[in-house]
């Protein structure tokens, strides 16, 4: 018997066929996949671009004079505050709770400051929001963390906090 002769089936034997219906649902749901994560890195790319002139905005808004924000131009900029806030909520965007201690996960520590009787880590200032979109971090949080002072007034000897 020729080699090619024992590698084809018999005649008689049943042959198994795939039914199409289940490789088109599988190829349907791949290009669902495909087409969510390319919404997805698109969506993400233009918050990242988006995220600096929130930031101008928000440090704009901070420093405007009170009485500025009562005439309508100030009901203006705090119409498209809110328009902002809207933005995010419909997209799944929240910010980086930083009302704890320093987490590296979430907050990237940019400055520290001694501050007396202040737990070790806490963070004494939000130097710049960060940013979820739905459970995935967009931008860390840049934040101001504490330092303990003794009573002496010098930094306590510590441990080396860099990773081993």
């Amino acid at each position: 018997m020729k080699e090619s002769e024992r590698d084809r089936p018999d005649p008689g034997d049943p042959v198994e066929v795939e039914d199409p219906g289940e490789s088109l649902d599988a190829v349907l749901e791949e290009e669902e996949r495909e087409k969510a994560e390319a919404y997805r890195a698109a969506l993400t790319g233009f918050l990242k671009d988006f995220l600096p002139i929130a930031d101008s905005f928000d440090r704009a808004l901070a420093h405007a004079p009170e009485e500025a924000l009562r005439n309508d131009f100030g009901k203006g900029i705090a119409l498209i505050d809110r328009q902002i806030a809207e933005l995010w909520k419909k997209y799944g965007v929240t910010e980086v709770d930083t009302s704890g201690s320093f987490d590296p996960n979430v907050h990237e520590a940019v400055a520290t400051q001694e501050v007396p009787g202040a737990p070790r880590d806490a963070i004494v200032d939000v130097l710049r929001k960060g940013y979820r979109i739905n459970d995935k971090l967009l931008r860390p949080a840049s934040v101001k963390v504490a330092t303990q002072v003794t009573a002496e007034g010098r930094k306590p000897e510590t441990e080396d906090r860099k990773p081993k």
